[in-house]
């Protein structure tokens, strides 16, 4: 082949060889490293990062983007802000993880399923009636509708204070500036 095109390198006697993997493995860090927002990156740029890729950080990294976003809206808002970094949600199966090793043996599994059987089973008697699954169906849809309204409610409370935030600053935008008084 053409020795242009070769993997390997010759630098004072040492011969560097550059495999596949390890190309792909330094691009993938670079690629890596662009997909972190700059120092100078907003609030909400840094934000938005730290929602999606939480569970990829490590807890260093964690500090320092909570720290980021601690300084920025404490400079926003004028006073300390403290900025949580609780872990999100767990995923359904790891709910039941009865021992925490990492795994969902079938034992735990159905240690689960079996509560939420009983929770079910009204008057206890080891069998789901019609009137069991129609009562849980309605406990199910009313929950659901409360998440509904709550959610809705968060939103229309969010849209307000964005509202009045925007109008806030329109009017201190607008207000003529004060002249200095002279005593």
């Amino acid at each position: 082949g053409d020795p242009s095109m070769s993997d390997t390198e010759t630098r004072n006697e040492r011969v560097f060889r550059l495999s596949r993997r390890k190309a792909l493995k330094g691009m993938a860090v670079g690629l890596g490293a662009l997909a972190l927002p700059g120092k100078d990156a907003s609030a909400a740029l840094w934000e938005s990062f730290f929602q999606k890729n939480f569970r990829e950080l490590s807890k260093s990294e964690i500090q320092d983007v909570v720290s980021r976003l601690e300084k920025e809206y404490s400079a926003t808002y004028g006073k300390p802000v403290k900025v949580k970094s609780d872990r999100p949600a767990k995923p359904y199966l790891s709910t039941s993880d009865a021992n925490k090793d990492g795994r969902v043996a079938r034992k735990e599994y159905l240690a689960k399923r079996e509560k939420k059987f009983a929770e079910l089973d009204l008057n206890r008697d080891g069998v789901l009636s019609r009137e069991e699954a129609k009562a849980a169906k309605a406990k199910l849809l009313k929950r659901r509708e409360e998440r509904k309204g709550e959610a809705q409610k968060r939103q229309a409370d969010s849209k307000i204070r964005k509202q009045a935030q925007a109008e806030a600053q329109h009017s201190a935008a607008q207000a003529p500036p004060q002249a200095p008084q002279n005593p």
